[in-house]
């Protein structure tokens, strides 16, 4: 579930490999990575006690017996410094020449150096290599393309740490970042700066009420999305969560007015009125009116079939499509939704979800051990303080419409 394409780097071979041949692989590994963060990643793993010489990347065989990825990291720095300091057309003619078995004489004749002596200037350069802020941004939204979350997250914090005055996106994308790593205190603290950057922006406020009402600071998540309401009341998003609150408080007469209250914002906004129909219908089979909570979920099976349909990838429309395909009793469709919503989704909040609605569907069906494999996987993952709230009720007691 992490690969959803192919990366650069395997492109890039492929097509070098096409194009030009075959060379020893510190040249064509080496020039595969020219896109990568190759000055950064070296010297983090020289940091780390991980030393390559590039005598010994210079014959394949010896390449494969170094530490990988370190010996790419190598290859592919050494590489771009020596193709941005003598330019292609001489890297293209060593690219041909060179052999695992001529290497070092093809590098001296093109260059008029030898391996040692181009060694010593390339880590001269990297000991001088001094990495902007806006470049930690750059490369930290690649691992995100990537689902490298973790990478993503630490090039975050250097780039924070290399501006003097950071920018408000920043913040907002450390918050999502550390989110998506269930990193809930972390998300808080940065959301908190980005409030305080953006005082009169909804939008800044409903990121930090979502990451507290996460990591389970109700009170907290409260204040701030009634702020939301004052500032727009046309807003229909913070009456989701206040009334989740509310429900959590077992206070559920207050939950439903307020889910009512916001779907008289929406106006045909899909995410917030599909949520809300879906709150409000279980509301209504809960207090024993189950024609008009099938009047809701029709609604929101409406919507969410619309929501698969404008974005048919990532697990959020398969889950909302898969719970709402459960409410109206279509348990087998529902199934193939929820399945496929906990096999893609990589944000713990959205797994989270996918799994609660794949027990609660495993449950509907009368499969119990099934349904508490799902809810038991919530606790193997740094999910939020509602689902996993859910996950232990629902292990402890069978749910049921």
């Amino acid at each position: 579930p992490q690969y959803t394409g192919v990366e650069v780097t395997a492109t890039l071979l492929l097509k070098v490999y096409r194009w030009w041949g075959y060379a020893p692989e510190l040249l064509a590994l080496g020039v595969s990575g020219y896109t990568t963060f190759a000055d950064y990643r070296v010297l983090k793993d020289r940091e780390d006690g991980v030393r390559i010489t590039l005598s010994q990347l210079a014959h394949s065989i010896d390449f494969k017996r170094q530490p990988y990825p370190a010996s790419f990291h190598h290859a592919a720095s050494f590489v771009k410094w020596l193709i941005r300091k003598h330019g292609v057309p001489q890297f293209r003619e060593l690219y041909g020449k060179a052999t695992d078995l001529s290497f070092e004489r093809a590098l001296f004749s093109v260059y008029g150096q030898t391996l040692a002596e181009m060694e010593d200037e390339w880590l001269g350069y990297l000991r001088q290599r001094d990495f902007r802020p806006g470049e930690y941004y750059d490369y930290a939204k690649r691992a995100a393309a990537y689902h490298r979350y973790q990478d993503h997250y630490n090039l975050l914090q250097l780039a924070e740490e290399g501006h003097h005055d950071p920018p408000v996106y920043i913040y907002r994308s450390l918050t999502l970042a550390a989110a998506q790593l269930g990193k809930w205190d972390s998300a808080v603290d940065y959301a908190y700066q980005l409030a305080e950057r953006q005082p009169t922006e909804t939008n800044a406020l409903s990121l930090l009420a979502e990451v507290q009402w996460a990591a389970g600071d109700l009170s907290g998540a409260q204040y701030h999305l009634l702020r939301i309401t004052e500032m727009d009341e046309n807003d229909a998003r913070p009456y989701i969560t206040l009334g989740d609150i509310q429900h959590d408080q077992r206070r559920t007469d207050s939950a439903r007015v307020l889910w009512e209250t916001g779907l008289t914002k929406t106006e045909g906004r899909d995410p917030s009125a599909l949520e809300l129909l879906l709150r409000l219908g279980r509301w209504q089979r809960a207090h024993r009116d189950p024609d008009s909570a099938r009047v809701l979920f029709d609604q929101a099976l409406a919507l969410a079939q619309s929501l698969v349909s404008k974005t048919p990838s990532g697990a959020r429309p398969f889950t909302r499509l898969g719970e709402t395909l459960m409410e109206v009793d279509s348990l087998t469709q529902a199934l193939a939704y929820l399945e496929t919503a906990a096999f893609v989704a990589d944000a713990p909040q959205e797994l989270g979800r996918a799994l609660i609605n794949l027990g609660r569907c495993h449950d509907l069906a009368g499969r119990r051990e099934s349904a508490i494999t799902a809810y038991e996987a919530v606790f193997q993952i740094p999910a939020t303080y509602y689902h996993q709230k859910l996950a232990k009720r629902y292990v402890n007691a069978i749910y049921s419409h």
